[in-house]
């Protein structure tokens, strides 16, 4: 036995409803989904921004961090010499420790906080 649905006057079909049903899909305002060039203009100044202050430094730096300073040729000295110094690999270190300590956290800041305050030696209450 199907379950009995309550229907009201506008849910019946009646020819005017049939008609109108395919112009309900449609986007209400009047304007259609299609965009064209003048719709973009917008997001030229945001691209614009990315491009100067993020992409381009990025990439900038990245080039950099690969060329010889004396010779302009290519090479990993750079590299080399920045993970021979104790100080950094120490540096790197501590922060993949965080971010998997964060990670089993779930994100949750106490924690984090907590275990901190107690390795520099700060009392908690």
């Amino acid at each position: 036995m199907q379950p009995q649905v309550a229907r009201g006057i506008a849910d019946t079909p009646t020819a005017r409803n049939m008609a109108k049903a395919p112009n309900r899909a449609r986007r209400q305002g009047g304007r259609g989904w299609s965009y064209n060039l003048t719709s973009w203009l917008g997001l030229v100044p945001f691209l614009l921004f990315c491009l100067l202050f993020e992409i381009l430094p990025a990439i900038i730096i990245i080039q950099g961090s690969f060329t010889d300073d004396t010779t302009g040729k290519p090479t990993l000295d750079n590299y080399r010499h920045m993970l021979s110094q104790a100080s950094n690999l120490h540096a790197f270190q501590n922060s993949i420790a965080i971010s998997f300590y964060w990670g089993a956290s779930s994100g949750d800041s106490r924690p984090m906080a907590s275990t901190i305050y107690v390795q520099a030696g700060c009392a908690i209450y």
